[in-house]
């Protein structure tokens, strides 16, 4: 809070570069380990991206910082719970994935 949109806009900028290398390299690992849902993994990858960059505009034509906020935190919570947890079921009972 307490900063505007403009002043935002670096950090914006190197979140959606971490968050497109964070998805590639899970993407990559799990081409690696040759997971069958990949095409899966790569949809919703290309999706997300898709959505953070219309958030981002919509948040910086709005002025409204706190919508990119609220996204991110859905997302977050979101990924690193349901999306790991669907991720190990599909590669089996007793399987430890680190993603």
């Amino acid at each position: 809070e307490g900063w505007s949109l403009e002043q935002l806009k670096p950090t914006i900028s190197i979140l959606e570069k971490n968050t497109m290398f964070h998805l590639k390299t899970e993407e990559t690992i799990l081409r690696r380990k040759n997971f069958e849902h990949v095409d899966i993994v790569t949809r919703y990858s290309e999706d997300f991206l898709v959505e953070l960059h219309r958030v981002v505009e919509n948040s910086i034509a709005r002025e409204q910082p706190q919508e990119l906020s609220k996204f991110l935190a859905r997302w977050w919570l979101g990924h690193n719970t349901e999306f790991h947890e669907k991720v190990k079921d599909w590669f089996g009972p007793g399987t430890e994935t680190s993603i």
